[in-house]
């Protein structure tokens, strides 16, 4: 997450810029043409570095805004990562929302390929709340965090 505010790294600051600037003018290079890391970071125009992990983790580094993004899904499926992450961009507006409508709606398709369901994003909040990572509001964030979690989870109960 220091990354995205590079002032605060002192002596190894202009260094850190320049890996950023790197990865956001090669993107295919931390994931493949195809991937959709690569895809969702040259649709940024130079914003943001998108980087998917392993079992479902995306991170984006946004240093424009002083932050960064990380989407955990719980049991590790990327399809669900992906959607997520190219929600909260274009929520964000990192990236405009008509360049990845295709990416925040996607079919679900079985073992032969046939389209069975679909995921998609959907914001619910009127707004996103914005923390600085560094000014000591970690209880609240938690707060926030469980909050959110529990909406969810009735939703989900409650439509499912």
């Amino acid at each position: 997450a220091q990354l995205a505010d590079y002032k605060k790294l002192n002596d190894n600051s202009a260094i850190t810029k320049r890996i950023f600037d790197s990865c956001v003018k090669f993107p295919e290079i931390a994931g493949g043409t195809m991937s959709i890391n690569s895809i969702l970071t040259k649709l940024s125009n130079g914003k943001a570095f998108v980087k998917n992990g392993a079992e479902g983790v995306f991170v984006a580094i946004i240093p424009e805004q002083k932050s960064a993004l990380v989407v955990k899904i719980i049991d590790g499926a990327k399809r669900a990562a992906e959607v997520a992450i190219a929600g909260l961009l274009s929520e964000l507006k990192i990236i405009n929302n008509e360049k990845i409508k295709k990416i925040k709606k996607r079919p679900v398709k079985n073992s032969t390929g046939e389209i069975i369901g679909s995921m998609k994003w959907i914001w619910w909040y009127e707004k996103i709340i914005s923390i600085p990572f560094a000014n000591n509001k970690a209880p609240e964030i938690r707060d926030l965090a469980w909050k959110i979690l529990k909406e969810l989870e009735q939703y989900t109960a409650a439509k499912f």
